[in-house]
């Protein structure tokens, strides 16, 4: 240890001290010989170091003395204020448990961003393009009769097979395969017997227009064999490689991509479809034609115009999840291989096509004759008899345990990020705000140490001289660099008073933003194996039945000035003598014996292509449009649990085939004759009025299915614009609606409408609910309907209803196409089973 004499030069205002000093070189580090030299401080120690230079040691008295220094010096989160040499014991109580709380919040933070940067998370970036031109799609059409009459030269037996095999195979016995009358359906089929047996080209396609030019067919269509047999695709993609992606830079009917198609109805054969038409599926060039479970319909003698919206999906790559839980296959990186054997390009489609194919050659042996491989053909009776019995099993189960259902992805070109004020940002923004008010504390403490409190200004001294917020140290008058001092000296106050102002108008500014409740919509598509199936409320649009009510020539005249006709006829007079029935008491069970019941319309109901009893998944149910047969509705949730459906595709959709019974009709606000259809959810009314769709009789209705879920955050979080949405799932919701067990938007407008038009006219009409006397017909025209139109069209009356949404809801969109039902092959059956008039009271 060797003590050394440093002589200081100190200046003040009023005195100069000289102050030797004493401190022990080893403590502070000095080993060996060292010379300092420093401006006016100079000082010059000799030591001995007994050990080796090259590695230096130290006792624990250096490393408590370098310890100390650091927390002396150091300013990260005032750890010098946490001395416990402090004379202050509470600041330094204060201080070391505000030490603890951030040291545990950032251990925390960094933890919790760990674990979320583990989960490899993706943000959903949605962009709408205007663009000069887009690349086509692929355009597959396939006529809805797989096979060719004149071209198989079908005999009675084989007539008889495919009749069995059709969609009325499931009302029809069964057929005996073992008597050998069907001999000749064990024979062998050729390789090439599709080719042979289906519609050509020249066949269906009579002229081809693009662009307003007439294009040869045989030029732009390219023969593809699809689950529905042999169609034909525009731009396919055996063409890409030669001619590449086909763009359209032109847009609207008049030039638009036009086919002249002839179906040659009259050469259809007994088939899975019995509607007549053809089957279009809009596809990328490189995936193959799903034409079970996608497309629409198009009906002969009718001009279809389709509009067309291009939706590009672009996913990252594993590890991270595309469409939920499941990981994407990146196609476009260079060590990617096709996996599958028999499509020249992967898609999803292409990979479950070729999953289902091996399973159903596993079971039976053999490959359908619109399977791709080598595999022996099936016989007619091996189809029959495995096929699509191992078809339909392969359906409900087997591409849910072993096919690869990975989703297409696309490599990421380009990749955007945006703050999340959710978890994430509040947590990524705490470090910061402590940081930032880390000075405001600690000077604030000292402030409010009362036993210092006539000592500001030697704090505030020690504060310009120690801090490090904004050079504020920088700016003392005792600087020795002047010109430092002139610059910033007298503007300090200023520059602080501004960085202060700006601060505090940050915090008002993001605390005024906070106080709106502001909410960010994450979009999210996610692929499923089942989803939940909506309730299906189907309504006739007669709702009355003429034979029930037995109507006077009085009542007719009543209906008929009621219905839609009403508007161009003469005013009826109820007043007059000549109308007494009108004004007489309507029973209760009134409704209920004037519909239709559920035996009247529906013949058959088919799910999963198995003959289902209609009693059993349909029960009735009131609606404005009277009496409706409803499939999943809530008592049937309540008994049986909600319906799934894992299946998709024409071939296994819930089917109806219903009568609507026109000759049975009476005059109502519908002149047109069929059903309406309204999907909705379970647990929520059907508005007949205002959503679904119609259906006429004598067509095939194809209906394809999206689901979108809603999440709201209950107040006070808006949702939908200035509203808020009612939480129905929490623990102390109270359904505040009497005649509805479930509360939906939809309901609440319903039980708004009813009372408001009970109050004015004190009665209720037949299709609402309560306990008020119903109106006669007279009231019904003179009051009810009148006060049921001014509540329609009222948007003040509807706001003082205030019926919100729920914070959960579902909302289901449909796409309908149709072709003609049935197909004339079909009538002969249908009328030995005593089905006449079918075009005009039979739809599918």
């Amino acid at each position: 240890t060797i003590k050394c004499l440093i002589r200081l030069r100190t200046f003040t205002k009023k005195r100069t001290a000289l102050r030797p000093l004493v401190f022990n070189m080893r403590e502070a580090g000095i080993l060996g010989e060292d010379k300092v030299k420093t401006g006016d401080q100079q000082f010059e120690c000799q030591a001995t170091n007994k050990s080796d230079k090259k590695g230096y040691q130290f006792d624990e008295r250096v490393v408590k003395s370098l310890w100390k220094e650091f927390r002396e010096n150091t300013t990260m989160h005032g750890l010098k204020h946490a001395r416990r040499e402090n004379k202050y014991q509470l600041r330094w109580v204060i201080w070391i448990i505000a030490l603890f709380g951030m040291g545990s919040l950032l251990v925390y933070t960094v933890y919790t961003l760990f674990a979320y940067y583990r989960t490899n998370p993706t943000l959903t970036n949605i962009n709408l393009k205007f663009v000069r031109e887009m690349f086509y799609p692929a355009v597959t059409i396939c006529n809805m009769s797989p096979y060719k009459l004149s071209a198989i030269n079908a005999s009675a037996v084989m007539r008889s097979h495919l009749l069995h095999s059709s969609r009325l195979g499931v009302v029809l016995p069964p057929l005996d395969y073992t008597n050998p009358a069907y001999a000749e359906l064990n024979a062998s089929l050729s390789e090439d017997w599709l080719d042979k047996v289906s519609f050509d080209l020249d066949d269906m396609f009579m002229y081809c227009v693009n662009e307003r030019h007439v294009t040869a067919c045989k030029n732009i269509l390219k023969a593809k064999v699809t689950q529905w047999g042999k169609c034909f695709t525009y731009n396919a993609n055996e063409k890409l490689p030669k001619e590449g992606r086909v763009k359209g830079s032109m847009t609207g009917s008049a030039t638009a991509l036009t086919f002249y198609i002839d179906i040659k109805q009259d050469e259809y054969v007994f088939n899975t479809n019995m509607a007549a038409g053809v089957k279009i599926i809009l596809h990328d060039p490189e995936e193959e034609p799903d034409v079970n479970n996608k497309g629409f319909i198009s009906s002969p003698g009718m001009s279809t115009y389709v509009s067309m919206k291009m939706t590009k999906y672009k996913y990252l790559p594993a590890p991270y999840k595309a469409g939920g839980d499941q990981y994407c296959i990146d196609t476009k990186s260079p060590g990617f291989e096709n996996t599958l054997k028999y499509q020249q390009f992967y898609s999803r489609t292409g990979c479950q096509l070729e999953c289902r194919r091996d399973f159903i050659v596993n079971q039976c042996g053999c490959r359908a004759v619109t399977d791709p491989g080598n595999e022996t053909l099936c016989s007619p009776i091996m189809a029959a008899t495995c096929y699509y019995q191992n078809e339909a099993f392969e359906e409900i189960t087997f591409w849910k345990r072993h096919c690869r259902r990975n989703a297409l992805c696309k490599k990421l070109c380009s990749l955007s990020f945006c703050l999340d004020t959710g978890e994430v940002g509040i947590l990524l923004l705490s470090p910061i705000i402590m940081s930032c008010t880390n000075v405001s504390v600690d000077s604030m403490l000292k402030f409010l140490d009362l036993p210092i409190v006539f000592y500001r200004q030697t704090l505030w001294k020690e504060f310009t001289e120690t801090t490090t917020m904004h050079g504020l140290r920088h700016a003392r008058k005792e600087s020795k660099y002047q010109l430092r001092w002139i610059i910033l000296g007298d503007m300090d106050i200023y520059y602080l008073l501004g960085m202060g102002s700006l601060l505090i108008y940050m915090v008002y500014t993001l605390y005024a933003y906070y106080r709106t409740n502001s909410t960010l919509t994450n979009i999210n598509i996610n692929f499923v194996k089942a989803m939940n199936y909506p309730a299906v409320t189907i309504c006739n649009m007669s709702p009355l039945k003429r034979i029930s009510i037995n109507a006077s020539a009085v009542m007719t005249t009543h209906l008929l000035h009621s219905s839609r006709l009403g508007v161009v006829l003469p005013h009826l007079y109820y007043s007059s003598s000549a109308f007494p029935e009108l004004n007489d008491y309507v029973p209760e069970d009134w409704l209920n014996k004037s519909s239709f019941d559920l035996e009247d319309m529906f013949h058959y109901c088919v799910n999963e292509r198995h003959l289902v009893p209609c009693k059993d998944i349909l029960i009735p149910k009131i609606t404005q449009w009277g009496k409706c047969s409803t499939f999943n509705d809530y008592q049937k949730v309540a008994t049986n649990g909600i319906v799934k459906g894992s299946m998709t595709g024409s071939t296994t959709a819930l089917t109806f085939y219903i009568d609507v019974k026109q000759d049975e009709y009476v005059y109502n606000t519908n002149l047109a004759a069929g059903v309406k259809i309204v999907l909705h959810d379970p647990e929520e009314e059907p508005d007949v009025n205002n959503k679904g769709f119609i259906l006429s009789p004598g067509m095939s209705t194809y209906v394809s299915m999206k689901m979108t879920k809603y999440k709201y955050l209950p107040a006070p979080y808006k949702a939908g614009g200035d509203q808020y949405c009612i939480d129905v799932n929490s623990a102390d919701y109270v359904n505040p609606l009497k005649y509805y067990p479930y509360y939906s938007r939809a309901g609440c407008l319903l039980e708004c409408r009813r009372n408001y038009i009970v109050e004015k006219c004190g009665c209720r009409a037949v299709t609402d609910q309560g306990n008020e006397t119903i109106c006669t017909p007279a009231q019904t025209a003179t009051c009810y309907y009148q006060h049921e139109v001014e509540f329609d069209s009222s948007g003040e009356l509807k706001e003082q209803c205030k019926c919100q949404i729920s914070c959960e809801f579902t909302t289901f969109d449909q796409s309908i196409s149709t072709a003609l039902f049935p197909a004339d092959v079909y009538y002969p059956p249908l009328q030995q089973i005593g089905y006449t008039d079918i075009k005009n009271t039979i739809l599918e």
